[in-house]
């Protein structure tokens, strides 16, 4: 997620959608190393190594990091999807799962589809 935005691709292309995966990893509970930590960017690098990369940048690091979608790949865990839901906002939330086996039933029974997943056309 960093590289996409210090690459300035938001910059270019601001109407893209990116998801992440897992409610976007860290970066929802590390708000404020992608908030404050990261504004401070190149204050004590010289400007050769990362001074013209922050000043390229037209908008906060943390708002390109607010752009993204996130998954709800989480196996249900409750802190992760509220720190999630808190730092993207419910509109670019996605409901995912990263498979689609049932815990219940043991690690190599798969869920069995739905009837209405059954329904052709």
């Amino acid at each position: 997620m960093t590289r996409l935005v210090l690459s300035g691709l938001f910059d270019r292309r601001p109407a893209i959608k990116i998801v992440t995966h897992h409610m976007g990893g860290m970066t929802p509970f590390f708000e404020g190393l992608v908030g404050p930590g990261m504004d401070e960017l190149g204050t004590c690098t010289p400007a050769e190594d990362l001074g013209p990369l922050r000043c390229a940048l037209e908008r906060r690091p943390l708002e390109y990091f607010r752009m993204f979608y996130a998954d709800t790949a989480v196996n249900g865990a409750k802190g992760a999807i509220c720190c999630g839901l808190d730092f993207f906002g419910i509109e670019c939330c996605l409901f995912a799962t990263d498979c689609s086996f049932d815990p219940g039933a043991g690690r190599c029974s798969f869920a069995k589809p739905s009837p209405r997943s059954r329904r052709s056309g």
